[in-house]
C-alpha cells in the first residue's frame, strides 16, 4: 500500500496450489488464486474520498471429477465516502460494477448415493451489479 496523501494505491494478491498426494489431484478447498488492487483520491479538503477496486481471480479447475468448478472472474467496485461534518458521514458503493458471473470455489456434485449435495445456493452464480449506500450520524457526547 503506498498513501500519499492526496491519492492511494495497493496492490495485493495470493497464489496457492495443492494436491492430493496419493492421487495427485488437485483439492477442491483451496482458495483460488487472486490479484487486487485498490486506488483512490481524497478531494474537497479530504472530506470526500472516491476509490476503485478491481479483483482478479483465477479459476480452480484441477479438483476431484465429482466437483463443479470455481470460475475465473474479475470484479470492479466502486466508492464514495463524504464526510459532510465531523458527525456525519456519507457513503456508498457499487459492487460488480461489471455485472459479472461467477462462482468462487469449487463445490460437490450431486451423486446418486448421496454422499454430496449439489446445493443451489452454493452452484448459483454470484449476485450481479449490488448498490449500497448509507449515512452515519453521530449525537451528543464525544
Amino acid at each position: 500500500m503506498y498513501d500519499a496523501g492526496s491519492w492511494f494505491i495497493g496492490v495485493s494478491g495470493h497464489y496457492i496450489k495443492g494436491k492430493n498426494v496419493q492421487t495427485n489431484i488437485g483439492l477442491a478447498t483451496i482458495t483460488p488464486t487472486k490479484v487486487v488492487t485498490t486506488g483512490g483520491v481524497r478531494l474537497l479538503d479530504r472530506t470526500l474520498i472516491l476509490s476503485a477496486q478491481w479483483a482478479s481471480y483465477g479459476p480452480n479447475n484441477d479438483v476431484p471429477a465429482n466437483y463443479i468448478r470455481s470460475t475465473g472472474y474479475d470484479l470492479v467496485n466502486l466508492y464514495l465516502t463524504y464526510n459532510a461534518t465531523r458527525d456525519i458521514v456519507i457513503s456508498a458503493s457499487i459492487d460488480n460494477l461489471l455485472n459479472q458471473y461467477y462462482r468462487p470455489y469449487a463445490i460437490p456434485g450431486s451423486s446418486t448415493d448421496g454422499t454430496s449435495q449439489n446445493d443451489v445456493l452454493w452452484s448459483s452464480p454470484g449476485p450481479g451489479r449490488v448498490y449500497k449506500a448509507g449515512m452515519k450520524i453521530h449525537f451528543g457526547g464525544a
